[in-house]
């Protein structure tokens, strides 16, 4: 295990600061644009004093505030971070229903900074508050929960599109969703 190996994603604060999951060496690393390396997070405490490791940080994203999010991909939990990388609290479990993940493998971050964490092994995008509250899974326009089979990664645009990595039998391709509003009848 050495600098890099394993790297999951990688992020950039508004600072410039680049931040580099890095899931075989358990650790987020944090350097400027020269590349010159400032920190790690590896351990936390959480608000009750218990000191928290990360254990396969595997995707990062970073919001308006400069909060780094970080997918721990074998617990099955988002880890949240203030700017300077000290533990703001924990959301998502193992299992299956609102909030939890099987094989959480993307996330994204949209301008209203919600939290769009796709589960492969449930085929499911869920989108989450800044703070971790689960809001919804992606609906159709009857309201039944989408499933995305094989699902690689979520990005979403300015307009709020949403766009889906998929990698199936079919090939790899991408979907893209929208926000439906009901308008009062």
């Amino acid at each position: 295990k050495g600098p890099g190996v394993g790297v999951g994603s990688v992020d950039i604060n508004s600072r410039g600061d680049i931040y580099i999951a890095e899931g075989a060496n358990a650790r987020i690393q944090i350097n400027d644009l020269n590349g010159k390396y400032k920190y790690q997070i590896t351990k936390c405490k959480n608000r009750e004093g218990k000191e928290l490791e990360l254990i396969t940080p595997g995707h990062i994203r970073i919001n308006s505030l400069d909060q780094i999010y970080v997918i721990d991909t074998l617990i099955c939990r988002v880890h949240r971070f203030n700017a300077k990388g000290n533990y703001l609290g924990s959301f998502g479990y193992m299992g299956d229903g609102a909030g939890g993940f099987n094989a959480p493998n993307g996330m994204s971050i949209d301008k209203l900074d919600r939290v769009y964490v796709c589960d492969r092994g449930a085929g499911v995008i869920q989108v989450f508050s800044k703070t971790g509250d689960f809001l919804y899974a992606l609906c159709d326009e009857n309201g039944a929960k989408i499933d995305i089979p094989f699902v690689n990664g979520v990005s979403v645009d300015e307009n709020n599109l949403i766009y889906v990595a998929v990698n199936d039998r079919k090939g790899s391709r991408v979907k893209v969703f929208k926000y439906l509003t009901r308008t009062a009848k």
